[in-house]
């Protein structure tokens, strides 16, 4: 064939294509793949020397991404070397695997079979040998793009389906509980997971038969994520399993955040109680939120002086210049409570029936108390401090999770748990 012929086709295949598409659904989005010749069934692979060679087995996996001109970049995942046409530019020769960044291909789909060309000469096709040789090393020639020796299978490398998990009770505090629910469902956002289902069941501190049978949705919208038709495995924390997920405190506040407004929400008589009660009671005021955590929480965190809350309450108070103002109120200690009322009379809102400890024992555990209420208490609480004008809290769960309500609440932090990063802004 002669010279110009060829070029008139490769202007042609330029054109034709540009339109088609790979395997890699999402523009930018990388894919481990293996592409295998369907001639003969060998790999190509990426050698140790850097080299290509076809194989008959141990395949190298390749990255293959979308670019915005419609061309593919294809890049060893291990080496992260990019396959390059040859040494010797558009002409005939021995594909490479460098760090030409700039080396593109087309890729044409044919019957789920693909013809890998030159972006810049597309009538040079991916070939394993030239003329048949002994040797293991492909070439790049002018081709037929349907020959058989010229078509390779591209294979996602894990097709296995993704799993798909239960999230149950394991059972710990409320908060504790929730910060497993948010670690799943960020594992479900990243695609680490196929489907996710939270249903915490018998187990856990909240479960009250005469309300329901899944105490997570006493409180919160159900969580039923994804494929409905997979098969689940029971999980009860979303850490040590092999995903790429940190824990919360290791995540920033606008990427908890985010999670939670989109799938952690309130039930909307819950929130029908909070909205009442912030129309009730904070509505034209400065709220100045308090929580204090006492009881079991000594074991976690160094106990706060009752003295040091009324302090720093004043000192906000002069830091914002406030003549008047209220203070809303979370606590588990009866003690605190009264002391509070007596360093601010008249100023001090709670809210109404609210449990509260009077012998030092935590709230979450024991027998002979309405369990619905004292998880529906805490959540309301929780919420309640984020609809505050700022918070000063000790360590606990539950206001770390007002911050997750309301990223953008100023906080003051008097305690923290050790190793835990402060929350002060």
């Amino acid at each position: 064939m002669s010279k110009l012929l060829w070029l008139v086709l490769l202007v042609f295949s330029f054109y034709v294509w540009g339109g088609q598409k790979i395997p890699s659904p999402e523009q930018g989005r990388d894919d481990k793949y293996v592409i295998r010749n369907k001639e003969n069934g060998l790999y190509l692979s990426a050698s140790a020397k850097g080299n290509l060679v076809v194989q008959k087995k141990d395949p190298s996996f390749w990255n293959i991404t979308k670019n915005q001109n419609g061309t593919v970049s294809i890049i060893d995942a291990s080496s992260h070397f990019y396959l390059t046409p040859s040494n010797r530019g558009n002409e005939p020769g021995i594909p490479l695997v460098t760090w030409d960044q700039g080396a593109t291909w087309l890729l044409k789909n044919i019957d789920d079979y693909y013809a890998i060309a030159n972006s810049l000469a597309p009538g040079l096709i991916v070939t394993p040998y030239q003329h048949s040789a002994l040797d293991n090393t492909p070439v790049i020639q002018w081709h037929e793009v349907n020959a058989q020796n010229a078509l390779w299978k591209i294979t996602e490398v894990n097709q296995e389906p993704k799993p798909a998990f239960i999230l149950i009770s394991r059972p710990q505090g409320l908060f504790s509980e929730l910060d497993d629910v948010w670690g799943l469902v960020n594992c479900f956002e990243q695609k680490q997971c196929s489907a996710l289902k939270v249903d915490f069941g018998k187990t856990g501190l909240y479960y009250d038969p005469a309300v329901g049978p899944n105490w997570f949705d006493y409180y919160f919208l159900p969580i039923d994520l994804g494929n409905r038709g997979a098969t689940y495995t029971e999980i009860n924390h979303p850490y040590g399993r092999g995903f790429e997920h940190p824990e919360i405190h290791k995540v920033s506040l606008e990427k908890i955040s985010s999670i939670v407004k989109k799938y952690i929400i309130v039930k909307p008589e819950i929130e029908h109680d909070i909205q009442n009660f912030v129309k009730d009671n904070f509505s034209d005021k400065f709220v100045i939120g308090v929580h204090y955590r006492g009881t079991d929480k000594a074991e976690e965190a160094p106990r706060v002086a009752y003295t040091k809350v009324s302090e720093e309450i004043r000192h906000q108070a002069r830091e914002h210049h406030l003549r008047r103002f209220k203070i809303f109120l979370a606590t588990d200690e009866k003690q605190f409570l009264d002391f509070l009322e007596t360093e601010f009379p008249r100023d001090v809102i709670t809210v109404p029936g609210t449990e509260r400890s009077t012998n030092g024992n935590p709230l979450h555990i024991g027998k002979d108390k309405d369990l619905y209420k004292t998880g529906k208490d805490a959540i309301i609480d929780c919420i309640l401090l984020s609809r505050t004008n700022l918070l000063i809290r000790t360590s606990s769960n539950l206001s770390r999770w007002s911050t997750y309500f309301n990223p953008k609440l100023k906080v003051i932090e008097l305690s923290k748990r050790h190793g835990e990063e402060s929350l002060s802004k």
